[in-house]
């Protein structure tokens, strides 16, 4: 088996463990109230850890501020349960970029509230960030939603990709920051599979930092 079809396998794997919950928790779940948004800099205090090599948060201005949880060594599949928490895709971690993974019936659901040219502050564990800009959004259909060999229907273009195309559409090339979760439709929890792309982007000469502090 080659690294590429293994990474590509854990990534299909996660996008059907991700939908293995009913539809009543994902329906109940979005009756909850929305938090508060927290200054960047507050945010920024609550996830340090002192340790540099983790991503702790992701900020979107006037969107969201989600704390970043770390997968357990020799846990690929892990998914946070916690509300309001992604995970850390660790495996992307081998591809030079970072995947952040969420239940779409917990923080996975404000994902579709991400709008192109928003700005992505990742922060880590020390307290360095790196900043990216929302440049995609891929929405897709999977034909086969309960197969691992699933082809999927790329929702903007119509055109069909195999689950290894969708992989390396979204996960491969120069460094970029991936939000994961899935799409809710029909009825049917496994219907698709929401991707949302930002690439590094430098804040100098940023207009508006009313929301720092």
């Amino acid at each position: 088996m080659t690294k590429r079809y293994l990474q590509s396998s854990i990534f299909i794997f996660f996008i059907l463990l991700c939908l293995a919950f009913s539809t009543y928790s994902a329906q109940a779940a979005t009756l909850a109230a929305p938090p508060q948004i927290p200054s960047f800099f507050s945010f920024e205090k609550s996830v340090f850890n002192g340790m540099a090599s983790q991503v702790r948060g992701v900020y979107i201005p006037d969107l969201f501020a989600l704390p970043i949880e770390q997968q357990p060594a020799g846990s690929p599949l892990f998914v946070s349960q916690q509300p309001g928490v992604l995970t850390d895709f660790k495996s992307i971690h081998n591809e030079g970029s970072v995947g952040l993974l969420a239940h779409n019936y917990l923080a996975g659901r404000d994902f579709a509230s991400i709008r192109p040219n928003q700005e992505a502050i990742l922060i880590y564990g020390d307290g360095h960030v790196e900043n990216f800009i929302v440049t995609r959004i891929y929405r897709f259909q999977a034909l086969s939603p309960n197969s691992t060999k699933s082809d999927f229907i790329d929702l903007e273009t119509g055109a069909k990709l195999s689950s290894d195309q969708v992989y390396a559409k979204v996960y491969t090339g120069p460094r970029h920051l991936t939000f994961q979760t899935c799409i809710y439709q029909q009825k049917d929890p496994s219907w698709g599979r929401l991707f949302v792309i930002a690439e590094p982007y430098n804040p100098i000469g940023r207009a508006n930092m009313s929301w720092y502090r």
